[in-house]
């Protein structure tokens, strides 16, 4: 099978790559920097040099004959001020770069395309449980939209995918908090705990829909393979809040999960992100598990485990 991938580079994008190989596949990776790809890619996986934002160097020509596409480029989310220009390339890294793809593909005589195409989103397309007493409500993939900046951003970044059904079928991964040994998100967790001051995050009640990257990585090549389509919530279904979170880190480091971080303090230090930490929602992947996937680490304390391996 032959794979092309956006986004190649970055955490998940390795992951995938590395499970696509093992298991024989071609892999074919757009970069913007070819350097930077040859340092953290196999030497199997064929690189091409050009920006997914912009069709300027020609790429979308060498997308004919791909068996399945997977768009995984956009801006990092965290780790900057989220004003007005920050949260505009968040919003055109993904938007423009799945546009392009999208446009390429049609651009191909019906042949030459792909039989699939995974494109990615992401939970926070939902909206947050507001409220306490109904916070145990499960979002599956037929709940509605939430009014955030960022469940705005994803309807914008799911709806760049349309164009392309229903000649071919279209899976787009809606991503939880994805828990990897070099992920921002799994570094930031231990952060705390390093210096004896690990504990839940404010009321420490929200949830948080995680999901093991080796789970990533299954969860996009069983949607190449199988008849799964429309939108797919990829997370765990051992959603936890974030008291049980800190609790089982806690337990894997061998260190106390007892200081709770006051929700000022989070909203001081993050500024509009730290909505999307004092807040969540319980995300299930019905339609993974319906299609038969089935999950390397469903439990916390497992998955915690293997990333620090102990």
């Amino acid at each position: 099978m032959r794979v092309f991938i956006t986004g190649g580079s970055g955490q998940l994008g390795r992951a995938i790559c590395s499970a696509l190989l093992e298991r024989g596949d071609e892999v074919v990776v757009l970069t913007r920097d070819l350097d930077k790809a040859r340092k953290v890619l196999s030497t199997k996986v064929e690189l091409i040099e050009g920006d997914p934002c912009y069709e300027v160097a020609g790429w979308q020509s060498q997308l004919a004959g791909f068996d399945a596409v997977i768009s995984l480029a956009g801006e990092p989310m965290d780790g900057q001020n989220w004003d007005a220009r920050f949260r505009q390339v968040l919003h055109d890294s993904r938007i423009d770069s799945t546009r392009y793809l999208a446009e390429g593909i049609l651009k191909l005589a019906e042949a030459d395309r792909p039989k699939v195409f995974v494109a990615t989103s992401s939970v926070n397309y939902y909206s947050f449980a507001e409220i306490e007493m109904f916070d145990d409500d499960e979002f599956d993939e037929a709940a509605t939209g939430g009014e955030t900046f960022l469940s705005y951003l994803c309807w914008d970044w799911e709806d760049e995918t349309k164009c392309l059904e229903p000649d071919i079928r279209v899976v787009t991964m809606r991503l939880g908090t994805v828990l990897g040994p070099r992920t921002r998100a799994f570094k930031q967790l231990c952060a705390p705990f390093s210096v004896g001051i690990g504990g839940p995050i404010g009321k420490g009640r929200q949830w948080l829909s995680w999901v093991h990257i080796a789970d990533v990585a299954g969860a996009y090549l069983h949607a190449i393979d199988s008849e799964l389509q429309g939108p797919v919530n990829l997370v765990s279904p051992g959603a936890v809040r974030s008291s049980e979170m800190a609790q089982a880190l806690g337990n894997v480091l061998g260190k106390r999960s007892w200081f709770r971080t006051p929700g000022f303090v989070v909203r001081r230090r993050m500024g509009a992100l730290s909505e999307y930490v004092l807040k969540g929602r319980q995300a299930v992947p019905k339609a993974l598990i319906e299609s038969g996937y089935e999950f390397k680490y469903p439990d916390v304390e497992p998955a915690l485990r293997e990333l620090t391996k102990r």
